[in-house]
């Protein structure tokens, strides 16, 4: 019943990854701006033994830019589902008004030609 993660999270090649690979990892990741799987790594990183002090704190300083970023990404997601919403909205709104602009064009068309018929015929 016990967890165990995906050896892809936790094998760098064959080999369980080091925490200075975890780092790496953590880095690139985060140049991709996929910062939940960067956290992920720097904690995966953090929870390794016989790891220097330097070491530590610099995996701390990078969790918490890390979690930093998160909220951010976030925010702006959150923000964008919004735009994203009023703009769906908008096209729905701008459908529903072309549609009426036919049924109109239609009517004044027909409207039109009853017009013309009666000059006719005058």
């Amino acid at each position: 019943d016990a967890y165990t993660p995906p050896k892809e999270l936790t094998h760098c090649g064959k080999r369980p990854c080091t925490a200075g690979k975890l780092w790496k990892r953590a880095q690139d990741l985060r140049k991709a701006d996929m910062h939940d799987a960067a956290g992920a790594d720097l904690i995966r990183a953090l929870l390794k033994t016989g790891i220097e002090t330097d070491f530590i704190q610099q995996c701390e300083r990078s969790l918490q830019w890390a979690f930093s970023s998160i909220q951010q990404q976030r925010e702006r997601e959150k923000r964008d589902a919004i735009e994203e919403a009023k703009l769906e909205k908008r096209r729905q709104e701008e459908a529903v008004a072309m549609e009426e602009a036919k049924e109109r064009k239609k009517q004044y068309e027909v409207d039109w030609a009853k017009f013309g018929v009666k000059v006719q015929e005058s």
